[in-house]
């Protein structure tokens, strides 16, 4: 069982403002956020220090969302993605899934949708739920 104050969570998107509601989800002592603007910023951090959850959006400049999803598996299979996209794209989204992505969300985001399929990515990792919202 990992402790719940040791989850990390990595959240890619060129939206600043997105990036910025994500800091603030989840700004509670028992997690640590690190925000990237595009995936080789992402890549490179994932490199130094490994993540619990991943939010990566699907279309990004230099590499999209399933180029970074594909990179980020393949430097820790048990990673737990959660797709996000602005644009409704089902096939690209299904792609995602089948390439190890746990979950997807559209744009405009929910705060509590966002935290429920979180708790749900991080339970599968063996992490309690005594987890609260701050939002």
């Amino acid at each position: 069982m990992l402790d719940v104050a040791s989850v990390k969570i990595m959240v890619i998107d060129d939206d600043v403002s997105i990036l910025e509601i994500f800091k603030e989800i989840f700004s509670g002592p028992q997690f640590q956020v690190f925000t990237a603007s595009d995936g080789p910023t992402a890549i490179n951090e994932f490199r130094r220090q490994k993540y619990d959850l991943a939010f990566i959006d699907v279309y990004m400049p230099l590499m999209n969302g399933l180029e970074v999803l594909s990179a980020l598996r393949a430097l820790s299979p048990q990673l737990e993605v959660i797709m996000i996209s602005g644009f409704h794209n089902e096939a690209l989204l299904e792609q995602a899934l089948r390439q190890g992505a746990r979950h997807y969300l559209y744009k405009p985001l929910d705060a509590h949708d966002v935290f429920a399929v979180a708790l749900k990515c991080l339970h599968s990792l063996g992490i309690k739920n005594e987890i609260e919202p701050v939002v």
